[in-house]
């Protein structure tokens, strides 16, 4: 898919940067122009090297005073260094020396945006608009899109986007902001119509055959969105985001072992070959055909040893296999490579559980506690382990911790209806189920599954009988 270029490829700029380096690691007297200063601080600036564009920009300034195009560009460090709000005040002090400039206009609108002053951005950018060269005219829409985007309007980013795009129809990485765009703001119908008609007009653009592909997949219709990203690989055989959105296709019809047959077939012209092998993984994983999913998640780390999800994909597999034993040092790997990572936690957690190893278990059920406190699932799982031990006051107490945290949710309700019959606090028990059905009654389903021993407590069933009885007349 077309992508922006760096605007740094040519190998002059890195000449003229390296010399200027060079001159100043030796102390040497040197004198540079406004047009290789403004070439090498850009340079700096586009690789955030932000020391070094200081220390150029002062130089800049002492061979310069007062030079509008560098204090432009010293106000764009300063928004670089997260000091906007300099940035405005140095813009405002040069703006009569830069009456009418497209770069005035463009940076002030830079500096509104990282204040969060989305509507200030977007009316400085229309100023640009009309002091810009054709170029820099499609520069500016873009930016108002961006800005639309940031206020959550998708339609008038959308609109900014397709006037940039007709104005310049190189950039067809526009197009990939244009699917976004309509994606995210939950467009999918006026996607297709417009790459519809883009790909009419445009029969022999691979990027947009990829994006009428990503819209038809959003509103369902997979064989649409097959047959799309296919003229796109006709078009362009090396296109990696098309195989990944056509196997992806096969993969939400349950078509794994087709899915698997694309994602080999981009092997070839992929440049990171651990994320399609786990892709390939993940297929096998929901054919349950665990032992090919090990194989191919172990590609994967093969080549990337940090690639934590795999790790832990192994462990979950073995998991499906009832080797949970096997699973630990794969969880373990992929815990430490990143401690956060609260699904590998808890599936540790739960292997150790499967192996008696409660208290192993009950120390990072309460890690995903403390990482994620809203998961109600950790809550859950925690409680049963003080359950399975017949520790029920430890377990309503997690279970009335997390309804102070998560706040009424009904399966932590269903769960501590148990837990209190199981402590003889009958009545509690009532009131908890009573809580339960009126939040959610359609999940009490989860009662009967944890305890279907509660029948023999017949004022329960009678509870929930009441309530259905009393929804049927509503």
């Amino acid at each position: 898919m077309g992508r922006q270029q760096d605007p740094f490829p040519d190998d002059e700029t890195v000449s003229l940067v390296r010399r200027y380096e060079r001159m100043l690691k030796r102390k040497e007297h040197f004198f540079f122009d406004v047009e290789e200063f403004e070439e090498i601080i850009d340079y700096y600036l586009h690789k955030n090297l932000l020391n070094k564009t200081r220390q150029t920009i002062r130089h800049a300034l002492l061979q310069h005073p007062r030079n509008t195009s560098i204090l432009l560009r010293k106000a764009m460090y300063l928004i670089s260094s997260d000091k906007a709000q300099e940035a405005l005040a140095l813009l405002q002090d040069i703006r009569s020396l830069a009456a009418g400039s497209y770069e005035l206009y463009m940076t002030q609108g830079t500096a509104y945006s990282r204040l969060g002053k989305y509507e200030e951005a977007v009316k400085h950018y229309k100023h640009a608009v009309k002091y810009g060269s054709p170029e820099e005219k499609v520069d500016a829409y873009i930016q108002i899109a961006y800005e639309y985007e940031g206020m959550g309007d998708y339609a008038k980013a959308i609109a900014f986007l397709k006037w940039a795009l007709q104005d310049d129809p190189e950039r067809d990485y526009l197009l990939d902001d244009i699917s976004m765009a309509y994606e995210v703001g939950d467009m999918q119908e006026e996607a297709v119509t417009f790459f519809t008609e883009y790909t009419d007009k445009n029969p022999f653009s691979a990027p947009a055959w990829f994006c009428l592909g990503i819209a038809y997949h959003g509103i369902r219709q997979f064989d649409k969105s097959i047959m799309a990203y296919d003229y796109a690989l006709a078009l362009d055989e090396t296109f990696v985001s098309a195989y990944f959105g056509k196997a992806n296709a096969y993969t939400a019809t349950e078509d794994y072992h087709k899915a698997i047959s694309v994602y080999r077939e981009a092997l070839p012209h992929t440049t990171y070959e651990p994320l399609t092998y786990y892709y390939i993984g993940e297929c096998y994983q929901n054919l349950e055909d665990y032992n090919k999913a090990i194989d191919y998640f172990m590609k994967s780390i093969r080549i990337d040893e940090l690639f934590e999800d795999a790790w832990s994909n192994i462990g979950i597999s073995y998991q499906e296999m009832g080797k949970f034993r096997e699973s630990l040092p794969f969880l373990k790997k992929a815990s430490e490579l990143n401690p956060s990572n609260t699904l590998a936690l808890f599936e540790l957690a739960d292997s150790y559980y499967e192996l008696d190893k409660y208290d192993e278990a009950e120390d990072l059920y309460n890690k995903v506690v403390e990482l994620e406190p809203g998961n109600v699932q950790a809550y859950l799982d925690l409680s049963h382990l003080y359950a399975v031990r017949d520790r029920f006051e430890e377990a309503i107490r997690i279970i009335q911790d997390g309804i102070a945290i998560v706040g009424e949710d009904a399966s932590l309700y269903y769960r501590l209806t148990v837990y209190l019959i199981k402590a003889l606090k009958v009545k509690q028990a009532m009131e908890a189920l009573e809580t339960a059905l009126s939040i959610n009654y359609l999940l009490h389903f989860q009662l009967w599954e944890y305890y279907p021993d509660i029948l023999q407590f017949p004022e329960f069933p009678a509870l929930i009988e009441r309530k259905q009885q009393n929804r049927d007349k509503l």
